[in-house]
């Protein structure tokens, strides 16, 4: 046989693998792209199920967070002035999955909601000695109005009064008092005498006049308590504080949910993730409800 002749044929065998070879390659390739574009989809709804089950509802949460006298709860109604429990919580579905994927930033929701609940505890012992002080007035008399001698909203006025104190002591202001108890009245009504503001708020009732002057004494002691007028200025402050980092980490959320929903941005793997090990195929897919 020449050699053109086995050259010939080495050639055709040559090419015949070649082409074996490229076929392959391209069915091979075509499959990588294919389980390369179902990962990126999975990945993407990943991400719509973090979005949904954690980035939302803690964007609503943070969002209606609300400072109310210095304490801090769903929509200012905490348990001294509402129905609600002022403790925050993170009872989220899917938060570990998303603590894998966005670190730093759960890490920065899970310190603010530390910094809220302790700052709340700081407010609960505020309002216990507050209370306690008020507690303490006594009528210098016998006393025949029950159950109690003082308005049920006088805890919170005296919060407002020693806020507008403190306010001019710390800022140096020189606004007027609103409920300023030295300028607060006694009067009779009938057989009781009652302590009044200046705009007819009732503080407090006795049957005796003496009595009242001796409320108003003890009011004006608490309103110009350095030590009150402190505490209440800082958890105000402190408050104000708290709800800045809350808006702060409401607009980074929308920033990320934007990134990923509209700019195209897809979630990385993330080995220790139960949903990652899923699209990856490292588990079956099985008890997802519970992670």
């Amino acid at each position: 046989m020449s050699n053109i002749v086995v050259g010939i044929i080495a050639g055709s065998i040559v090419a015949v693998i070649s082409f074996i070879i490229g076929l392959f390659g391209q069915i091979w390739y075509g499959r990588f792209q294919e389980k390369q574009r179902k990962r990126t989809e999975s990945l993407k709804n990943h991400f719509l199920r973090l979005n949904g089950n954690v980035i939302t509802p803690l964007m609503t949460k943070l969002q209606s967070l609300k400072n109310d006298r210095g304490e801090i709860s769903q929509d200012g109604k905490g348990r001294h002035w509402g129905t609600d429990d002022a403790n925050i919580s993170l009872d989220l579905k899917d938060w570990n999955s998303f603590s894998l994927h966005f670190e730093n930033t759960a890490e920065t929701v899970q310190r603010i909601i530390e910094e809220i609940n302790t700052h709340n505890k700081e407010y609960d012992s505020y309002i216990s000695k507050l209370t306690e002080k008020l507690n303490k007035i006594r009528p210098l008399h016998s006393n025949f109005i029950t159950p109690s001698i003082f308005s049920s909203e006088l805890l919170r006025l005296s919060m407002e009064t020693l806020s507008e104190m403190a306010s001019n002591r710390f800022e140096k202001t020189s606004y007027p008092i609103i409920r300023d108890f030295r300028e607060a009245n006694v009067a009779q009504e009938g057989e009781r005498w009652v302590l009044k503001s200046k705009f007819g708020t009732n503080y407090a009732t006795s049957n005796s006049e003496a009595n009242c002057e001796h409320y108003k004494k003890m009011l004006i002691d608490i309103q110009n308590s350095q030590n009150l007028q402190k505490m209440t200025y800082d958890l105000e402050n402190n408050a104000v504080h708290l709800i800045t980092k809350c808006s702060n980490i409401h607009s980074l959320l929308d920033f990320i949910r934007h990134s990923y929903e509209k700019l195209g941005k897809t979630l990385d793997r993330v080995d220790e993730c139960y949903y990652c090990q899923i699209i990856f195929g490292v588990r079956k897919e099985k008890k997802l409800n519970a992670h």
